[in-house]
Order: structure tokens, then C-alpha cells, then sequence
């Protein structure tokens, strides 16, 4: 398996205290990233402590998805470069800091392509149960995961759920904000079918892409809780990644391996629950780098078994 997921140390790429104007604007990261860079993989962060509303997509597509995340929340995700190695990025408008951040945490060069608008697959899904998602007209055979950008219509605290086809994990924890989630990279069966559940009408479930290669699933995620609260916490065999857990609920579950140096995260029921990167401190000014509730996080690794992050629980 080929290394195609690559980690950067943080780097901002779109800063709070500096006004974009009121619409979509072209961010280049063309000093950070290679010539064969298709996708970036972003950390978003509102370093407001009210709610604000930003949204990101591939330049040149049509989407328009600008929606709230809650205050001092964190979101991870990926999304695709046109061959200037740019994307678009919009923010809450305001003379004010207060906005979204969003730093580059790593690139993709190959195994992963993205669309240039995002395809709705949960339309027809009603609430209150695991439905069936066939991704076969998206997907070319022999993909192995897909990429999603997962947000709200309306109101907060929806429930949701996504997983490979077959898996028996069952977490459908809320969302607390329209935009809070931003991406869910998940498995794919050799049918190409998934699994999402909606707690009500309001969950949207985007198709940003799709990945062939770099990446392996599991199909049902492993447990990488930490044992401890309040304090960072290497896991172990195989990751070693600091994970910060707030309070005995939160949870942390290992959803795939990128070769060579990434890991993707499910974490849910986890309010002020942080993530950090194999020898990294934290992102913008927060004491701990906070998911909001249940979301994906793709998270550098130690690059030598290619397993190695970190986790906390914070005790309020």
C-alpha cells in the first residue's frame, strides 16, 4: 500500500483577525503542498466562544453550504485542489477576531479523488434507523472508503451515524451545531453500500469523494479511549497519540490507518475533548484542542508504525 496521506505540521491558512469580505475566497496553499497534491487535509477552528457561521469547498464548485459551528469547536476533514492548489473557504463576516480559523494539518497526492461539488446520498433516509447507502453510481469498483461532508439544515443537537456496511458500531451521538461534524471518512463495503442514521429530517450526508488506495478500514472501529480524565494520554499498540478525554463519557474509535503517517478518528459523546498530532502541541490559542461532541478527526502519526497519535479527556 502506497503512502498517499501526508501530515504537515499546523500551518494557518486562514486567519481570524483578517477580513475575507462577505463571500467565497480563493485560499492558495501552494507554498506548503507538492506539484501532485490533489486534496488538503484542514483543521477548522472558531476561536469565538458564540457560535459562527464558515463553509469550504473545492474552488470552482457551486455548493454553498454556510453553516454554523458552536463556539471554540474544532472540525477536521478534507477537501479537494484545482492544479493551482487552491480551495475556497467563507467566513463569518465580521470587522472583528471573531471567526473561523482553519490551519493545513497534511496533503494527499494520490488514492483519493474529490469532486468538484458535493452529491446529496441521504435524501430519501428516514429517521430512527441504520438505511443502506448505495454509492455504486459514485464509486468506481474497487474503492475501498468515501468521503463525506456531514452538517444540519436547521436548529442544533441532531443525531447521526455513518459506518461501513456489515460493521455493528452503533454511535449515533448528536451534533451540536448546523456545521460541526464537517467530515466523516468511513469504509466502504465490495459493494460499494454504507450505513448512516439520522435522529430527525435535519442530518445531510455530502459525497465529497472517494478513496482507492493508502488507506486501510476497519469495519468496525477499535477503541482507543483513554483510561484517564483531565490529562493528555498516549494510546497504545498500535497508535501512540495523545488523546484528551472530558469527563467517562467520551470515546475514541480507530475508523482506518493512512500508510505512512495519519489516522483517522471517530470521537463522540466528547464535549471539550481534544486530539493532537504525534509531537505536536495544539492548534490556535486553545488550551486543549476541543471536538464538539461526535466527530471525524484525522490526526498525524508517528510515521514509523504509522499508528502513533494522541488523546485527552478533560474533566468540567
Amino acid at each position: 500500500m502506497d503512502q498517499t496521506f501526508f501530515p504537515l505540521a499546523p500551518i494557518e491558512v486562514v486567519a481570524a483577525g483578517i477580513s475575507y469580505g462577505s463571500g467565497w475566497f480563493d485560499v492558495d496553499i501552494s507554498a506548503y503542498v507538492p506539484y501532485n497534491a490533489t486534496a488538503a487535509i484542514v483543521c477548522v477552528y472558531n476561536q469565538s466562544s458564540g457560535a459562527r457561521e464558515w463553509g469550504i469547498r473545492k474552488n470552482g464548485s457551486t455548493d454553498n453550504r454556510f453553516l454554523d459551528v458552536s463556539g471554540n469547536a474544532m472540525g477536521w476533514g478534507i477537501i479537494g485542489l484545482d492544479s493551482d492548489k487552491k480551495f475556497e473557504f467563507k467566513n463569518y463576516y465580521s470587522l472583528s477576531n471573531d471567526r473561523v480559523e482553519c490551519w493545513l494539518v497534511g496533503y494527499i497526492t494520490g488514492g483519493v479523488t474529490m469532486s468538484t461539488n458535493g452529491v446529496l446520498v441521504s435524501s430519501g433516509v428516514g429517521a430512527g434507523a441504520w438505511t443502506d447507502i448505495d454509492l455504486s453510481a459514485y464509486l468506481p469498483a474497487g474503492a475501498i472508503g468515501a468521503i463525506f461532508e456531514v452538517c444540519a439544515t436547521s436548529g442544533t443537537t441532531h443525531a447521526w451515524g455513518i459506518r461501513k456496511k456489515g460493521s455493528t458500531d452503533d454511535r449515533t451521538s448528536d451534533m451540536l451545531n448546523q456545521h460541526n461534524q464537517f467530515c466523516a471518512i468511513i469504509g466502504v463495503d465490495s459493494n460499494r453500500f454504507i450505513q448512516v442514521y439520522k435522529g430527525d429530517a435535519y442530518p445531510q450526508f455530502w459525497l465529497l469523494g472517494y478513496i482507492t488506495d493508502g488507506v486501510t478500514f476497519f469495519t468496525d472501529g477499535k477503541d482507543f479511549t483513554p483510561t484517564l480524565a483531565s490529562t493528555w494520554q498516549y494510546t497504545k499498540n498500535p497508535s501512540l497519540a495523545r488523546l484528551y478525554r472530558s469527563g467517562a463519557s467520551g470515546k475514541f474509535y480507530l475508523i482506518g490507518n493512512a500508510a505512512g503517517g495519519m489516522a483517522i478518528l471517530e470521537a463522540c459523546d466528547t464535549v471539550n475533548t481534544g486530539v493532537r498530532g504525534y509531537g505536536e502541541s495544539q492548534i490556535g490559542g486553545v488550551g486543549v484542542d476541543r471536538i464538539s461532541n461526535h466527530a471525524f478527526v484525522i490526526v498525524r502519526t508517528d510515521g514509523l508504525r504509522g499508528r502513533q497519535f494522541s488523546v485527552t479527556r478533560r474533566k468540567m
